[in-house]
């Protein structure tokens, strides 16, 4: 069975540099993740130097280590229960594998992962149909294609739950969490390579420290609407969290004038928006006002100021209003 490669988790993927000093477990933003890989399957062509592997068959054991971690939260599709994700984005990585073809392994995989990108994702599901389990999505990619290695499980398995916050997110401790791995993979993407080795229902610890979170930093969309012939038009700008707080989240706004002057194309706006934990999207509402005047279109800014909890990484908006006389 040839498994579908998972997807990256999008701007989780994080490049790091294949670390050359070790930590320990316990030093803060330092985690360990262990697991085994048996010879289970080869779907495709692999090169003769993880055929022979495949070939020796016997278990493997592979410790992954993540240096200088920092970690935000996402919530998931309500459809598919209370699903609550814990992002981990190390600054640098080792890999070892141990066991009969270890020297191998080592230099055809972790060898082959120098200056490449990593993504871990923990994630624990509650009520989800009937069960309550916990996930893990762990990716390292080369820095040019070639050797990947994978550990994913997302399939609604009971299993061990990641230790929670207050809110319910996953987190990392000393004591190793046991996960339910479905499937631990290689891809060999190298030329004239095309294959999988996968070892099936194994299971991964995972220990240590998640280190500090990264700020909720805040944005403004820039935005346009067409001006209309009479009354008023609303116009909604949407202000977003890169990713959850577990504080409440304050920021100012005003509009300033450009081209567009308040009174005659807009109506001034001036207010706060508020985010409480776990919430990541607000909108502002401005009255636009319409006329028959043939002109070019004509612009304004919305600001972002005095942020309560966070920073602003993006704070002006340009709005166009587009004339249709």
């Amino acid at each position: 069975m040839k498994l579908p490669r998972p997807s990256r988790w999008g701007a989780a993927a994080l490049a790091v540099l294949l670390a050359a000093t070790a930590a320990s477990a316990e030093e803060p933003g330092t985690i360990t993740i262990t697991g085994t890989f048996n010879m289970d399957d080869l779907s495709g062509t692999v090169g003769a130097d993880l055929a022979g592997v495949f070939d020796n068959g016997g278990e493997h054991t592979w410790s992954l280590t993540l240096h200088g971690c920092t970690y935000s939260h996402y919530g998931s599709d309500p459809s598919y229960g209370s699903h609550r994700i814990t992002m981990v984005y190390p600054t640098s990585f080792d890999l070892e594998f141990s066991g009969p073809d270890a020297e191998t392994l080592n230099e055809v995989v972790a060898g082959g992962l120098v200056g490449g990108e990593v993504t871990l994702g923990l994630g624990n599901t509650y009520q989800s149909w009937g069960d309550d389990f916990a996930t893990i999505t762990l990716g390292l990619f080369p820095p040019d294609g070639g050797v990947t290695f994978w550990a994913y499980n997302d399939i609604a398995v009971s299993s061990t739950l990641f230790p929670a916050d207050a809110d319910g997110y996953p987190v990392v401790e000393s004591d190793p969490a046991s996960i339910y791995c479905e499937v631990t993979s290689i891809y060999d993407e190298r030329p004239g390579s095309a294959g999988i080795l996968s070892s099936w229902n194994g299971t991964v610890t995972v220990a240590g420290d998640l280190g500090s979170p990264i700020p909720a930093t805040l944005r403004i969309v820039d935005g346009s609407v067409i001006e209309g012939n009479r009354g008023n038009t609303k116009l909604r700008l949407s202000v977003t969290l890169a990713n959850t707080s577990d504080q409440t989240i304050t920021v100012s706004y005003r509009t300033v004038n450009g081209t567009a002057v308040e009174k005659s194309d807009y109506t001034a706006a001036s207010g706060t928006v508020t985010f409480q934990p776990g919430e990541t999207a607000k909108t502002i509402t401005i009255p636009i006002k319409a006329d028959r005047n043939k002109e070019a279109n004509e612009t304004f800014t919305v600001e972002l100021f005095n942020a309560v909890g966070t920073t602003i990484e993006d704070g002006v908006a340009t709005v166009t209003v587009v004339n249709d006389d």
